[in-house]
């Protein structure tokens, strides 16, 4: 069919305007390729040789097979001009130069498990190709001159990765105090205990259980009891192994003896026996919560999370108000979990006869000179759907004329207010709530350890049957290693639910 006049008079004035485009798209084209070609020779392809060789060496390091991956890299070397490897595809040989993972499960690997020549070959790869190392590399590093007993060498290659600016971890570390406890060098073993806490990286049990060991075998027992002092505050149940390894402790310190039989009641009353001596020695377990020094620094990691994410003013205003509340605070609510147990979410489907059950109930258990109990809401719980109805507008005004109501504003996290206030309330202050804290909010705390040590002691959790509430306190005692204020007992919990003891014969 013949193009009338109007349409070939629009194809004529468009046809330079065509012929741009088409030009841009050949260009385009021609950078693809380009990068296409270029995106091969780096392992971008899926099916260019450097992908085949990375899915070769993962699953030789799968297989623990070190030769077939080691072939690989080989014929990587002898085809230099036409791929190269990955960064990942390095590391994964430098972890199996180390051992691989296996050889690290039990603290330390044998020096027959590395390959340190070969190691060497593979960071000279990497600098010849500008591949750069990461904390993999260089913690592969520490474990390879770990194993062959060069601590020295490997204590160079985390303080490298740390001034590389990388951020080493606690197995960048651990290889060097592994390697000094099983030569017996306490002294460096220290020295490499306190390098890893001055960078904010805690001992494991594994590292814990190698210095006690080490310190039992030079017979250093007043430093290996200063030593379980630290591992107190670090690791609350021992495990299995651990366990095992305290019980020859203290069956090699001078003076010492493990307990044959404990028992330990709902109170906190422990009864331990010692059948060859014919004694019964009565315990009371602690209740232990966090010092001054530790509660002020949780609350600082509270504040600064808090600040980051809320009007500061806003938070700045709530803390200078606690600060001056004369009375203090004995039990603070988190009043939507509460208000929303077992209610239906969708429609926000708040139960303020809930909340005034839990504050009832508090009131019933409180102290005479005791503060009321608080209970927090956002802006919105006292503002909209339920709390318009008659009856809980006079909750609400009734809370808030007996001091026993705390809004927060819009556009904030009631989640920040009522835990600083709870911390900041004092060693007998409880929280009431059944939120376990463990979403992304608290995982960002700087010290979750310290946070959930402050939980035990202090969260109440509640449950509603038929209408009325119970509350769960915290147990009388905690449930973690435990010294006698005298030092004639350590008590630890045991993963069977049972308890380990040691006494002072």
């Amino acid at each position: 069919m013949p193009l009338d006049e109007e349409t070939r008079r629009r194809l004529d004035a468009d046809e330079p305007a065509q012929s741009a485009r088409d030009a841009s798209f050949k260009r385009k084209r021609g950078a693809e390729r380009a990068n296409g070609a270029a995106g091969k020779k780096r392992g971008g392809d899926p099916f260019g040789p450097a992908a085949v060789a990375r899915r070769a060496i993962d699953a030789a390091c799968q297989r623990d097979e070190f030769d077939a991956a080691w072939k690989t890299f080989e014929e990587a070397r002898e085809k230099e001009g036409t791929y190269t490897l990955a960064p990942h595809s390095c590391n994964v040989l430098l972890h199996m130069c180390a051992g691989g993972s296996g050889a690290w499960t039990s603290g330390m690997a044998s020096a027959e498990c590395v390959r340190g020549d070969k190691a060497v070959e593979i960071t000279s790869y990497m600098e010849k190709h500008g591949i750069a190392m990461n904390e993999m590399s260089y913690t592969a590093l520490a474990r390879v001159r770990a194993a062959s007993g060069d601590v020295d060498g490997a204590l160079e290659a985390a303080a490298l990765c740390k001034e590389k600016k990388l951020t080493p971890k606690v197995r960048t570390y651990a290889c060097a105090l592994h390697a000094c406890a099983r030569g017996g060098d306490l002294r460096k073993m220290e020295r490499v205990d306190a390098i890893m806490r001055g960078h904010g990286l805690l001992p494991t049990e594994l590292e814990f259980m190698e210095m006690l060991k080490a310190y039992r075998i030079a017979e250093e027992f007043d430093a290996g009891f200063d030593m379980l002092r630290k591992m107190r505050t670090e690791i609350r149940c021992p495990s299995d192994e651990m366990c095992e390894e305290l019980r020859v402790w203290f069956g090699a310190a001078p003076g010492w003896c493990v307990a044959d039989e404990v028992s330990v009641d709902e109170a906190g009353t422990a009864v331990a026996v010692l059948v060859m001596d014919e004694k019964r020695i009565q315990i009371q377990l602690k209740a232990i919560s966090l010092t001054e020094d530790e509660r002020e620094n949780l609350l600082s990691g509270i504040a600064k999370l808090a600040c980051e994410r809320e009007a500061i003013s806003e938070f700045e205003n709530f803390m200078n108000w606690l600060k001056g509340k004369k009375d203090g605070m004995n039990a603070v609510v988190d009043g939507a979990n509460v208000g929303m147990y077992n209610q239906n979410f969708s429609t926000s489907g708040m139960n303020f006869n809930q909340v005034e059950k839990v504050l009832e109930k508090l009131r019933q258990n409180a102290r005479e000179g005791d503060a009321p109990p608080m209970v927090f809401l956002h802006q919105r719980r006292v503002e909209n759907g339920p709390a318009r109805k008659p009856q809980n507008q006079e909750r609400l005004a009734k809370w808030d004329s007996a001091g026993e109501l705390f809004t927060t504003a819009h556009g904030s996290n009631d989640d920040w207010y009522w835990l600083y206030a709870a911390v900041h309330a004092g060693d007998k202050a409880v929280l009431v709530t059944n939120d376990e804290c463990r979403d992304h909010v608290f995982q960002m705390l700087p010290a979750p350890k310290l946070f959930y040590r402050w939980k035990e002691r202090h969260q109440v959790r509640f449950s509603f049957t038929t209408g009325e509430v119970d509350l769960e306190y915290p147990a009388l005692f905690t449930t973690c290693m435990q010294e006698a204020d005298d030092g004639s007992w350590w008590m630890f919990p045991q993963e069977d639910d049972g308890w380990l003891c040691a006494c002072k014969q």
